[in-house]
């Protein structure tokens, strides 16, 4: 009977599919049938999940983003696939049948996320990725991206899509990464830190123009070497100002 609903599935999909279909093609009653399933849609995710490896070990590459790239592709591969259109009109039923999508989150997902979570758990020990991450929303991220391909179709679904959903999430999921690091420097500061550059701005006075030292700090200070030809002429005026406070006694320039 799961056969015969999972061949039907895949020739006329599931909204086409009638218990009358599967009763005919696997030879029982209609009686029969919901003797044991309530629904079609019961039957069809009972045959779906029958053809799954949802226990299907994850990887381990000994390589955080190699493992969740061979994690992601194999996903890809799946959602492309007659399979892949399968889900996705469960997907669809489950949103408006409970049941429907329970039994995907207990039999199919479940399973899966928690043999993706070691793999998870061993970049973590090794450092390379981020402790203080959440593992459910940091797998969302990427799973998100790949299913919400699959049913908008407004971009490619293949390996190249994979890598780069797994090499985006992880600039925001490996610690201190190079290339997470490069893309925290080059995001524009936030308000308060906008606020903070425009007073230390204010104090140091106007930016450099013609004339003078572009090697000035935004804190007013010379940052070149003694060299620099306006530290030098700097320096000689203080000199010559505190020799001429000297002179009339009051003392040193503060």
């Amino acid at each position: 009977m799961l056969d015969a609903t999972s061949q039907l599935l895949r020739e006329v999909g599931l909204p086409a599919m009638t218990t009358d279909d599967i009763a005919g093609r696997s030879g029982v009653s209609k009686a029969t049938l919901y003797k044991w399933w309530p629904t079609k849609y019961a039957i069809a995710v009972e045959a779906f999940m029958s053809e799954m490896t949802a226990d299907a070990p994850a990887p381990d590459t000994g390589s955080a983003r190699e493992d969740l790239r061979a994690l992601i592709r194999g996903l890809v591969e799946f959602y492309r696939g007659p399979s892949g259109r399968i889900y996705a009109q469960l997907i669809g039923e489950g949103q408006s049948d409970p049941q429907v999508r329970q039994e995907l989150r207990e039999h199919l997902i479940g399973p899966r996320r928690a043999s993706i979570r070691a793999s998870w758990d061993r970049g973590v020990q090794r450092g390379e990725l981020r402790a203080d991450v959440d593992f459910t929303t940091a797998l969302d991220l990427m799973v998100g991206a790949a299913i919400f391909r699959l049913f908008i179709g407004h971009a490619p679904l293949d390996e190249h899509a994979a890598d780069a959903i797994v090499d985006a999430a992880l600039r925001g999921l490996a610690p201190d990464s190079s290339v997470g690091s490069a893309h925290r420097s080059a995001r524009p500061p936030s308000g308060s830190a906008r606020a903070r550059q425009r007073a230390v701005r204010r104090q140091a006075g106007p930016r450099p123009g013609p004339g003078r030292c572009a090697a000035v700090s935004v804190l007013g200070q010379c940052t070149a070497l003694p060299q620099c030809p306006r530290a030098s002429r700097r320096a000689e005026w203080r000199a010559a100002r505190r020799a001429s406070l000297n002179r009339k006694g009051k003392g040193p320039a503060p």
